[in-house]
């Protein structure tokens, strides 16, 4: 009995020194995870940072092209005014010539 006995508590350390590595690689593998986690953390905390600057910076590049656009059309309105006074002014210097001219023709003789 004593043989059988001695012979289960070496089955039974055996079997504890398995469980206990297995617990080892456990945790060892639990901490690996979780360093790992912590990398990628950094690495997406650092990447949102980096990021964040770059919308701000993008932000305040399409706030300047909006500006732009807003000065051109201000512009190209102003032209537009512009150019369609020219043209009544235009239009009416034809009619003033076409009448300086009519008013002042020679009087037509007739060639009988």
């Amino acid at each position: 009995m004593a043989a059988e006995n001695g012979h289960s508590s070496g089955n039974g350390n055996e079997r504890l020194d398995r469980i206990e590595r297995v617990v080892e690689l456990v945790a060892m593998n639990q901490l690996a995870i979780q360093e790992q986690h912590e990398q990628d953390f950094k690495k997406l905390m650092t990447w949102q940072v980096l990021m964040q600057d770059k919308v701000e910076k993008l932000s305040a590049r399409v706030d300047a092209t909006t500006a732009n656009v807003d000065a051109s059309t201000a512009k190209i309105d102003r032209q537009a005014e512009l150019q369609a006074g020219l043209i009544q002014r235009i239009d009416k210097l034809v009619i003033a010539i076409g009448e300086l001219i009519r008013s002042n023709r020679p009087p037509q003789t007739s060639a009988s």
